[in-house]
């Protein structure tokens, strides 16, 4: 057999299993199968038509333009990247209260200056007592800083009600309740080369149907839903069994096999899907390790309330009814794939309630918000209505890794390391949450990918 001819089997169609399987066919590997639970590509990844335009399920842009972001670099070779780049303007943004007030400008300004200076504290990796959360360090530090400045009741109130709005915010780039997340571990990714958050005009889907291409209909297999890995045998192959939709049973023989299903996934079902089971050290690691709820709430208007200039409205809520699902909502944002859309970020336990909602009743409930804080009560019920559903979906349960409060980094590498039988790597794991420096995002699950398909490489070509 020729190093060429191993046989690999990509548990996921997403970034990191796209991007494996293609990698390994770009290098000469033909017998490369990949099998994915649902109908489509792209995981975490999903594009559709809403309206009259597209929207965003699950990952909305790429961050960073550097050459050390594998996403934006494959983007750009398929000519996929537009410029100049599109943004959303938060200079055009209200901060309203409430009581339908707008908090003025300069306000806004200084509590995001004391937002930054928080959130650059948390990212410079200072050290706390083992167990400190990101909520409790916020609240203290924004309350140290509030007491500093000379302010009336008035400003001291809109400035406390930032404290909810960094919530929010913060809540959005873990992935979870603030609670959750360890105050020690909050920045222990990798850094931009630039601050460009790149929106693909024509939809992020573009980039994984562009690798794609490369790869036959016949090693694409979807609506397989892999329900048992077999990896320790006498002649070291891997035993993958899968169920189609129609309850089929399909077994598949490799020589290795990139796992690259999401963390909620191995979290929910590594104990049955393993055989033998995986090392302590690793279920350990699954287990610590953060997966949070981000959820996103689209309406859609044929006629938009909102002047042409206005990018959206922040919402300043008060200390009041905390637990209600809808207060985790921190701003409503034009789009610019459909500009007659508003969006709205849930996160933590309030996305994972809003998924239980109809869309009657997640409609009804922004349309009130709105109309409150927007003190337009001729703000219609939008004319249709989205949400994502990443929890709920068995094969996600989740958006995206996090360090939570008694985790750490070597959590990472752990999740990353292979199985291994008489020193080969029979499975490789890949995705997201394996990757040390840029986990949580696609392209972190885009590099793993490949990093597993060049381990693959190596030790076929050293067996020759």
């Amino acid at each position: 057999m020729s190093s060429t001819d191993a046989r690999v089997v990509v548990v996921g169609a997403g970034a990191a299993g796209l991007s494996a399987a293609h990698h390994l066919v770009q290098n000469g590997f033909s017998n490369v199968i990949v099998l994915e639970a649902t109908d489509r590509i792209g995981g975490r990844i999903h594009t559709v038509e809403f309206g009259d335009g597209i929207i965003e399920l699950g990952a909305n842009w790429i961050h960073g333009t550097g050459k050390d972001n594998s996403m934006y670099t494959l983007a750009k070779e398929k000519g996929l990247i537009m410029e100049p780049y599109v943004f959303l303007d938060s200079e055009k943004e209200k901060t309203l209260t409430e009581r339908s007030t707008e908090i003025d400008k300069l306000t806004v300004k200084k509590a995001w200056k004391i937002i930054e200076k928080i959130e650059d504290e948390l990212e410079d990796g200072i050290r706390f007592k083992k167990d400190l959360n990101c909520q409790d360090y916020i609240e203290k530090r924004f309350t140290e800083e509030i007491d500093k400045r000379k302010l009336n009741d008035e400003k001291k109130t809109h400035m406390l009600m930032f404290c909810k709005i960094m919530s929010g915010y913060l809540g959005l780039y873990v992935g979870d309740d603030l609670k959750l997340a360890s105050a020690n571990c909050y920045e222990m990714g990798g850094e931009y080369d630039d601050d460009n958050d790149v929106i693909l005009s024509h939809g992020y889907s573009l980039v994984l149907k562009a690798l794609k291409e490369d790869l036959t209909d016949s090693s694409l297999k979807f609506k397989r839903n892999v329900v048992s890995i077999q990896w320790k045998s006498e002649q070291s192959t891997v035993k993958v069994i899968c169920e189609t939709e129609d309850k089929t049973v399909e077994e598949y023989l490799a020589d290795h096999v990139i796992v690259t299903c999401s963390l909620g996934h191995l979290k929910q079902f590594h104990d049955n899907l393993f055989h033998p089971s995986l090392p302590q050290k690793k279920i350990k690691a699954i287990a610590k390790m953060g997966f949070g709820s981000v959820g996103k709430i689209f309406l859609y208007y044929e006629f938009p309330f909102w002047r042409k200039e206005e990018s959206g409205i922040v919402l300043a809520w008060d200390s009041s009814d905390d637990d209600a699902w809808y207060k985790s909502i921190f701003k409503f944002s034009t789009i610019p794939t459909c500009e007659n859309v508003l969006l709205a970020w849930i996160h933590g336990k309030a996305s994972k309630h809003m998924e239980t909602l109809s869309l009657n009743e997640v409609a009804r409930t922004c349309t009130d918000i709105l109309r409150k804080f927007w003190k337009k009560k001729e703000i219609p019920e939008p004319s249709l209505t989205q949400t994502s559903s990443w929890s709920r979906d068995p094969s996600f349960l989740g958006a995206y890794s996090y360090f939570a409060v008694d985790s750490h980094k070597s959590c990472i590498s752990d999740i990353a390391e292979p199985l291994f039988v008489a020193d080969k790597p029979i499975v490789c794991f890949a995705g997201e949450a394996t990757d040390s420096i840029w986990f949580s995002y696609a392209h972190g699950a885009r590099s793993s990918g490949i990093r597993e398909a060049n381990r693959i490489l190596k030790i076929n070509s050293t067996s020759k």
